[in-house]
């Protein structure tokens, strides 16, 4: 099968396929706890290094969950489309805005599948549109052209580079399962070029600790990503969290907590893609007629 044969559209659904939990609102409710309050990673500062937002401009933060970008993006003085299904994301996003008495953000409960006109998310009223490690939908193609309606300027994204993000490698070989590289990137790019959308790619680094409010959360967040545990798969992910959970202390609304977090640090690796939305002159070379040049035929 030659390049231009595949669908990518359609290569992206079948891969998404087996993935539908992370799609549901109740997921990402159950998971908003393990969201801690903290200051911006490495990853959100290269993030929003390479977003290159010029000031003031209006920004969509399309899967913002607690507020990772929307919150320093109008303490900056963007103002904000926060945008996520999970209401338990909101209500900690909503306990931010009120702590810093922000008035810049406009919070929308929606997703991908949507009517995004009819949640006021017209065509071509942000600036910016991003969507930072949260595309999360089997139509990669309408959600691109979601993007592209709304944002006059530009588009930035982020996906796992080797599997499924949200998905901790050591864990799925510690119950016995076969761990599957997918490569979302690749087919986010190979669609992007199929549509046309000349995209720019960069790679953010991450080492990551996964932190987590007890290890009753540990468990609720880690074994509903291990989609149909069996019996032996339980007994063997109990063991495993047995083994690497320590307790940890993290801030959070200026105090300490102590919970509890993996004792091995995850080396994950992002790929920043970005493109523009505005329209670009055809590339055309003009040339000055030279009276001194003379047509002959030989």
């Amino acid at each position: 099968m030659r390049f231009g044969d595949v669908d990518w559209g359609l290569e992206w659904r079948r891969v998404q396929s087996g993935r539908l939990k992370p799609f549901d609102p109740e997921y990402w409710d159950g998971r908003a706890s393990d969201f801690l309050l903290k200051q911006p990673t490495p990853y959100e500062q290269e993030f929003l290094q390479m977003a290159d937002l010029q000031p003031g401009e209006q920004v969509l933060d399309v899967g913002c969950g607690s507020g990772t970008f929307s919150i320093p993006l109008a303490s900056a003085g963007h103002e904000v489309v926060a945008m996520d299904v999970s209401s338990g994301m909101l209500d900690k996003l909503r306990t931010l805005i009120d702590r810093d008495a922000l008035s810049n953000i406009r919070i929308v409960q929606g997703g991908w599948d949507d009517d995004w006109p009819g949640l006021g998310i017209l065509p071509k009223s942000v600036d910016v549109a991003i969507a930072s490690r949260s595309l999360l939908t089997l139509d990669l193609v309408g959600a691109i052209e979601k993007l592209n309606a709304t944002a006059r300027r530009r588009v930035c994204v982020t996906l796992g580079t080797e599997s499924f993000p949200f998905i901790d490698v050591r864990v799925v070989q510690a119950i016995g399962r076969e761990h599957h590289v997918t490569g979302d990137y690749l087919c986010a790019l190979n669609c992007l070029y199929q549509l046309g959308i000349k995209a720019e790619l960069r790679l953010i680094g991450q080492p990551r600790r996964d932190v987590y409010v007890s290890r009753e959360s540990a468990w609720e967040s880690i074994s509903h990503r291990c989609d149909g545990l069996t019996a032996k798969e339980a007994k063997r992910l109990h063991r495993f969290l047995d083994e690497h959970l320590i307790a940890w202390e993290y801030e959070q609304d200026g105090q300490t907590h102590t919970g509890v977090a993996k004792d091995y640090i995850r080396d994950m690796r992002w790929a920043f893609i970005s493109w523009s939305t505005e329209p670009t002159e055809p590339n055309v070379r003009v040339y000055k007629a030279d009276s001194r040049c003379v047509a002959s035929k030989h």
